[in-house]
């Protein structure tokens, strides 16, 4: 038990899972100390761990550093994270032309799958009833429209 309770409270030591940790913390329902313990080891975290820190700051609506960092994950082909940024576009900014870019890219990516395609089509459609122009991007994918 000494060991643990060191691995809980000091910063990383070698091969010690940060992200098993803040699951812990997590499922205990005590988020605000997942996400300090995250953020004291956010260098070291991998993808996963990365996506945890930003669904984290994403349920404390700090959006600015969320996106942060899907948009680090995005810029090496991170679907889940492609998926968050087109989500926070459509839903919290209701940019659709970003957020329609953004599925185009998720649907490149993961070709067979229909919600993809659903979200395409989605975001296309509002951006028709809110009038946008939209006559390039039914040029460019008239099939997904």
């Amino acid at each position: 038990l000494p060991a643990l309770t060191v691995a809980f409270t000091t910063r990383a030591a070698r091969g010690v899972n940060v992200v098993a940790i803040a699951r812990y913390w997590r499922m205990r329902g005590d988020e605000g100390s997942a996400l300090t313990h995250l953020q004291a080891h956010e260098r070291q975290l991998d993808t996963t761990g990365l996506l945890h820190l930003a669904l984290l700051y994403k349920r404390r609506q700090l959006w600015d550093a969320a996106v942060a960092i899907w948009q680090r994950l995005a810029e090496r082909q991170c679907v889940p994270a492609i998926e968050h940024l087109a989500k926070y576009y459509e839903h919290v900014r209701h940019d659709y032309h970003a957020a329609f870019t953004l599925a185009r890219q998720l649907l490149a990516l993961a070709q067979h799958n229909t919600a993809h395609l659903q979200r395409v089509r989605r975001l296309a459609a509002k951006m028709l009833v809110r009038g946008d122009d939209i006559a390039d991007i039914e040029q460019l994918y008239p099939e997904e429209i």
